[in-house]
């Protein structure tokens, strides 16, 4: 297995939107959380269950650093492609992913989110198909409580007009302009401007806030916001993981074997 190589053999085929699930194995906070087992099969193979059942999406790739993880994922029959360890990001590692792919859209799904609702990507590109004049999308949940505003690790998304005005984690200091929503760590991306926007160093907002949609921003990006009502449930600590394991509700993937 080679790098930026496909982990077992696929016909080649023209796709015009695919989904891209970065697998990093170094996680910071939870080293190696994508191959945590839950009911006996790695983390990401779950949500790689889920992304396949979205009916947008004519492909579902992980992209991983790690061979360990692209191994694995292979002898469970997914798509997997080993790429390059010096990606400071999912977004890069997407990115790389996708320069072998023929997709006009592509969509960045998270691999630490098990519970993931298939029906909120279909939404999110169908929104993009219908607003082609948007260079990237995300999404923004109802679910957000007053509670959480304060709570840097639960990210925040303005919203105006269908638009992401800004990303933040801990309450700006002047009013926003709009309504503030619970960010869905999910990405939709025309191919041009993926490769604009991974070109680009990283701002001066970015690095302080720890989000790299606000680079976007600062580009002068229009990103469009789809609002759901959908609590999302990332895994970063052992506790989410609890939380996880307490709501789990198996995929039809998961119920078909």
């Amino acid at each position: 297995m080679t790098p930026s190589g496909e982990a077992h053999s696929q016909r080649s085929v023209s796709r015009r939107v695919v989904g891209i699930i970065p697998a990093r194995y170094a996680s910071t906070r939870l080293p190696g959380k994508v191959l945590i087992p839950i009911h006996g099969y790695p983390m990401v193979h779950h949500v790689y269950q889920r992304a396949t059942e979205c009916r947008s999406l004519e492909a579902v790739i992980i992209a991983t650093d790690s061979p360990r993880v692209a191994t694995i994922c292979a002898q469970l029959g997914d798509r997997v492609m080993l790429t390059g360890s010096q990606h400071q990001s999912g977004t890069d590692r997407v990115a790389e992913a996708a320069r072998s792919m023929a997709a006009d859209l592509i969509v960045n799904i998270q691999g630490d989110e098990p519970l993931l609702d298939p029906h909120i990507i279909d939404q999110l590109v169908t929104h993009m198909q219908a607003h082609p004049e948007l260079p990237m999308g995300t999404v923004g949940s109802t679910t957000l409580a007053p509670e959480d505003l304060t709570e840097p690790n639960i990210v925040k998304v303005v919203g105006r007009d269908g638009l992401a005005t800004g990303f933040f984690r801990t309450p700006p200091p002047a009013p926003v302009e709009g309504h503030t929503l619970r960010h869905v760590g999910l990405y939709a991306y025309r191919r041009p401007f993926l490769e604009q926007f991974t070109a680009q160093p990283p701002t001066p907002s970015e690095r302080k806030q720890g989000l790299e949609q606000l680079r976007a921003l600062e580009m002068g990006i229009s990103i469009g916001l789809v609002t759901v009502a959908y609590d999302a449930l990332a895994v970063d600590t052992p506790a989410d993981l609890e939380r996880v394991m307490a709501h789990w509700r198996p995929s039809k993937a998961f119920l078909d074997e």
